[in-house]
């Protein structure tokens, strides 16, 4: 919430709404009548002021769209370097049509009727953002070892099936055993199995979209 907004919602103290328009209007008309208090100078004020702090709004949104915007540019242009395995080659095209898909969709945020019509929107936009995470992934890992990542292992594959919940309360045990087990307390021989674990249980963690 703005300042303008913080005191459209407050008493509307007179002198400060004054100082607000002097701030951001630039109309001389008004500016005039607001120099003499009155009933309708306060009334024209607010009127004033509300369409500025409007104004405010599409200014905040429109920059909030362009910085999407660009975080989908910058991940297709991620995603187009160093792409020399046909399987990685697919995935860049893939991002490129979730990008243009991606921002169809956020061009289409601001024509929305209603809440539920923009909830929607904004949904299928995060989930082209989640394939967008998987692609970097990817390409990330060959980049990086020169070939693409293994499947999950079947350890891993009964991790991913568990809720979010239980994850979190697995890996704080394996913090905890991994931590006895440093101070002596704990077989250290299993140090080995409990941090891949752990490591294996954050990785499923920060693919997953935390809960309310």
């Amino acid at each position: 919430m703005n300042e303008i907004e913080q005191w459209l919602a407050s008493g509307r103290d007179y002198a400060l709404g004054v100082a607000l328009y002097q701030q951001y209007g630039n109309n001389a008309a008004l500016l005039s009548l607001f120099a003499t208090p009155s009933n309708f100078a306060h009334k024209k004020l607010v009127e004033a002021l509300s369409g500025i702090a409007e104004t405010l709004r599409q200014a905040a949104k429109s920059a909030q769209q362009a910085r999407e915007t660009q975080a989908i540019q910058n991940s297709v242009a991620h995603l187009s370097q160093s792409l020399d395995n046909e399987t990685v080659i697919s995935i860049d095209k893939q991002a490129k049509s979730q990008y243009a898909q991606a921002s169809f969709l956020h061009g289409q945020l601001r024509y929305a009727s209603n809440d539920e019509e923009r909830k929607a929107l904004a949904f299928q936009i995060l989930e082209l953002f989640d394939s967008l995470s998987q692609g970097f992934e990817t390409v990330d890992y060959y980049k990086e070892f020169g070939h693409l990542p293994p499947p999950p292992s079947h350890e891993e594959q009964q991790l991913q099936a568990l809720d979010r919940a239980v994850l979190e309360k697995m890996r704080r045990n394996l913090i905890a055993n991994i931590s006895h087990a440093r101070a002596g307390r704990k077989r250290a021989e299993n140090i080995d199995v409990w941090q891949q674990r752990r490591a294996m249980i954050e990785r499923i963690l920060s693919q997953q979209t935390p809960q309310d």
